[in-house]
C-alpha cells in the first residue's frame, strides 16, 4: 500500500458506498481525476480536482482542510465545462 493513494476499484466502492454519484458519474470522475490512466488516484491531486481553492495545503504539501464532495449533478456540470 502506497500512503496518499487510492486504487479505481476502492474508489469505486467508497463513492457506491455513501450513494455519492451514480456508476456513469463515478467513472467519468474517476477517469478525469486519472487523466494519464495510471490505476490509482493522488488523494491530494483528487481533492483539487472536487474543490480547486479549498484545499489548504500547509508549507510541507500536507493537506490542511479537507475538500467536502460536491452532489452529482455539481460534478457533472463541472466535467461538462472542462
Amino acid at each position: 500500500m502506497v500512503l496518499g493513494y487510492v486504487s479505481h476499484n476502492d474508489s469505486r466502492h467508497k463513492i457506491n458506498s455513501k450513494n455519492i454519484l451514480n456508476k456513469r458519474e463515478t467513472d467519468l470522475l474517476i477517469n478525469y481525476a486519472d487523466s494519464t490512466n495510471k490505476g490509482y488516484l493522488n488523494f491530494k491531486d483528487f481533492v483539487k480536482i472536487l474543490r480547486p481553492n479549498m484545499s489548504n495545503l500547509n508549507s510541507t504539501g500536507n493537506l490542511n482542510k479537507i475538500a467536502y464532495v460536491t452532489n452529482s449533478r455539481s460534478i457533472n456540470n463541472m466535467l461538462r465545462t472542462n
